[in-house]
């Protein structure tokens, strides 16, 4: 155990999450394989001394649930029941984290009924403490956008009988249908608005969105990127191809 356990003795966390999983990786095998009682205890608590390093400086917990497993295994098996419980709260820690971020990516890509579900399950796995009520405010904005377009969409969709080429109409049923999750219908319509004005920056917008809601995620991101091209100084434009770019990275700390 050795080499594994002076390397992470050695390593810093800050450096690389990767690494650090890496190291700790390779010192699990080694502490699986049995030994000496002692030499075991002195492994899992330097295992436990950097991950706790590593979830403080990246204020997440480590990008695996395999080594949380692991670790869990290990200390059950060692009647070690408080280090099992913390590691177990790690992984629905990583949960709430995953939940709560695509709850944020579906209130920037404006499907307001996703978003609330996936705060509701966020909440329900447990985020940190210091997040917790910044969850909450986002689930109840989410919410209270559901009921606006529950309410606003049937005014739109009249007036719109009257005036059927209004672009700024169909802009705002559009923008309702997705708060509702009807993608289908909603891609429908923001077709008509870009047919009336094919550069207009909103309706280009929600067509990314739109793309990236019907499962369509490379295409979504470069709808985004060639948006944030032709206009530079837009947060909204950046903000959703920056989330967008993240997903399909992976980097969002789940497997």
């Amino acid at each position: 155990m050795c080499g594994a356990y002076e390397e992470l003795q050695e390593l810093d966390p800050s450096d690389s999450m990767k690494r650090t999983m890496e190291v700790i990786d390779l010192l699990l095998e080694q502490i699986e394989e049995g030994g000496d009682d002692k030499v075991v205890s002195r492994g899992l608590d330097l295992i436990a001394e950097r991950e706790n390093e590593a979830v403080s400086y990246y204020m997440r917990p480590l990008d695996s649930d395999g080594i949380y497993n692991r670790l869990i295994s290990l200390h059950e098996a060692r009647a070690e029941i408080e280090e099992a419980d913390h590691y177990k709260s790690m992984i629905d820690q990583r949960r709430a984290r995953k939940w709560t971020l695509y709850g944020d990516l579906h209130m920037v890509l404006g499907d307001n009924t996703l978003a609330f579900k996936y705060f509701e399950r966020g909440l329900f796995y447990g985020p940190r403490d210091d997040v917790v009520d910044e969850v909450k405010k986002a689930r109840s904005r989410a919410g209270k956008r559901v009921d606006k377009a529950e309410s606003g969409l049937p005014r739109v969709l009249r007036k719109l009988e009257v005036r059927p080429s209004d672009g700024k109409l169909i802009g705002d049923a559009v923008k309702y249908l997705i708060d509702l999750n009807r993608i289908e219908k909603a891609i429908e319509m923001n077709g008509r608005v870009l047919e009336l004005h094919p550069a207009d920056f909103e309706s280009l917008h929600r067509e990314g969105c739109l793309q990236f809601l019907a499962g369509d995620r490379r295409e979504a991101l470069q709808t985004f990127s060639r948006l944030k091209e032709d206009n530079p100084n837009s947060t909204k434009a950046k903000s959703a191809y920056n989330w967008t770019r993240e997903l399909l990275n992976g980097d969002v700390g789940v497997d």
